[in-house]
């Protein structure tokens, strides 16, 4: 019973992570631009 419900979180990570990776994937490539202005 818990490893099933543990396999059932590790899916649900799984899924949020890679959401959390296409966005940050998204933002890297307008986020660097960005922090750049903002030193010079």
């Amino acid at each position: 019973m818990t490893t099933l419900q543990q396999e059932d979180q590790d899916i649900h990570a799984d899924q949020i992570f890679g959401q959390w990776r296409q966005m940050w994937a998204a933002l890297g490539v307008a986020l660097p631009e960005v922090v750049m202005s903002q030193q010079s």
